[in-house]
């Protein structure tokens, strides 16, 4: 990622099938030169860490990115921005995105992709019933300016990033701490 080998300490994630699916049809788009692929997938690849170098490769390759967060995530215990819970459109317990990845052939490698972002929260049947309603074009999109390290493909609240930043590193605090058994 940006040149520099991720090591990361924990790569199951990237393990799993829709990120090799995505990464498939990424390279499949890249054959072809322009394309569109459309999916939906476990929503952890948007602000996982995990997945930062991922990010940073899709932002490369596309030129418009679509991330429309369905949520649902059960093992989280996700709940709706006013604390009502907050299903899932399917009967699985991971949380869900529908993505769509347009790739015109204009851009060079260095521009990064256009991203926009937008939530869905609330009951199953809601979700269903707004899903019908909408299409790409009257969702209610919110642009998003991924970053170094971590390519965040969701909002964040930056309030108070500057402050967390300026905090010593975990790794740097205990480089020099001998562990004993």
């Amino acid at each position: 990622m940006d040149g520099k080998p991720l090591d990361e300490k924990n790569p199951k994630w990237l393990q799993d099938d829709y990120a090799k699916f995505l990464r498939f049809a990424q390279w499949k788009i890249e054959q072809a030169g322009c394309g569109v692929i459309g999916m939906i997938t476990d929503h952890g690849y948007l602000d996982n860490p995990t997945f930062r170098g991922m990010r940073q490769s899709l932002l490369r390759t596309f030129d418009e990115i679509y991330v429309l967060d369905l949520h649902g995530n059960a093992l989280k215990r996700e709940r709706t921005p006013d604390g009502n819970p907050d299903e899932n459109v399917f009967d699985i317990r991971q949380g869900v995105a529908i993505a769509f990845f347009v790739k015109h052939g204009k851009k060079s490698a260095d521009d990064g992709a256009r991203i926009r972002h937008a939530d869905l929260w609330g009951a199953r049947e809601a979700k269903y019933a707004w899903l019908e309603a909408h299409d790409i074009d009257n969702t209610p999109w919110r642009d998003l300016q991924p970053t170094s390290p971590f390519y965040l493909f969701a909002p964040q609240d930056e309030t108070l990033a500057a402050t967390y930043r300026n905090f010593v590193a975990i790794p740097t605090c205990f480089r020099s701490i001998a562990w004993e058994s």
